[in-house]
């Protein structure tokens, strides 16, 4: 049921073991229409509520697709939707942080110390607005 839902509202299945190269091409293609993407950099739900590592996937997308990386920090979802448990009532917040400037991983061959450090700034962009 939550499957059929989620995919009513535009989502679509991503293959996190693997490198999914048709998840890459609808994402690619939901920016390219100019459309909205929501994406999660830790690839997964928090258990704690704490912030997991973050992979670059997000980035290395928005780089090439040349569009605007908007920070959000979500909480609560562990206390509505706990590891093999129902969903139940809980307090879940957003908040949306100022843009990310996404042009030093444009046109350029050696990315890596350049998308670690934007990385490193979204996590922490994040990290702030969790802790308020």
């Amino acid at each position: 049921i939550i499957g059929f839902l989620i995919r009513q509202i535009g989502a679509f299945p991503v293959d996190r073991a693997r490198m999914d190269a048709a998840s890459m091409r609808t994402a690619i293609t939901v920016l390219k229409d100019g459309k909205l993407l929501g994406m999660f950099p830790e690839g997964t739900r928090s258990t704690t509520g704490d912030l997991q590592a973050f992979r670059a996937g997000a980035l290395r997308l928005a780089a090439r697709t040349r569009v605007t990386v908007i920070p959000a920090a979500v909480w609560g979802t562990d206390r509505g939707l706990p590891p093999g448990k129902w969903i139940r009532p809980a307090r879940v917040g957003i908040t949306f942080g100022a843009p990310i400037d996404m042009s030093a991983l444009y046109d350029r061959n050696d990315k890596g110390e350049a998308l670690e450090r934007t990385l490193t700034e979204l996590r922490d962009k994040i990290q702030a607005m969790q802790t308020g």
